[in-house]
């Protein structure tokens, strides 16, 4: 079975937009899925240097240690593409060949990016 990781914006959100990564949480768990949610994660792991405030490389560590590795699917939520985080986090999913979708919160499913197709006038080989 898949296991689900969650990815979408949330620095600069009301409440760090927790309520739009539960409710595709909750969608999906109905759906059968398991599902890895990065607002479920434990964040109060020490780090080396104790005593600062975090900053955003330890979140995407923490999130990419203890939620992403852990996990073989990608759903990005909606307004990932503003999402620093989101953008690395698709970037990894990428590169270690992860199933990529996209969290449709009308429909409350994926569209899996496999569905889409190739729409552009370009051909390989050939300048538009």
């Amino acid at each position: 079975m898949n296991i689900i990781y969650l990815a979408g914006p949330m620095s600069g959100m009301p409440d760090l937009n927790r309520p739009v990564f539960a409710e595709a949480a909750r969608n999906l768990r109905y759906q059968g899925y398991k599902v890895v949610s990065p607002h479920e994660l434990n964040h109060n792991r020490p780090l080396a240097d104790v005593g600062r405030d975090r900053a955003y490389e330890d979140y995407i560590w923490l999130d990419t240690a203890q939620g992403l590795i852990r996990c073989d699917t990608l759903v990005l939520l909606p307004g990932w593409v503003y999402s620093r985080g989101a953008k690395d986090e698709f970037g990894m999913a990428s590169a270690w060949g992860y199933a990529i979708g996209f969290w449709d919160v009308h429909r409350e499913t994926i569209v899996w990016m496999y569905d889409f197709t190739e729409t552009s006038a370009f051909k390989p080989g050939k300048l538009l």
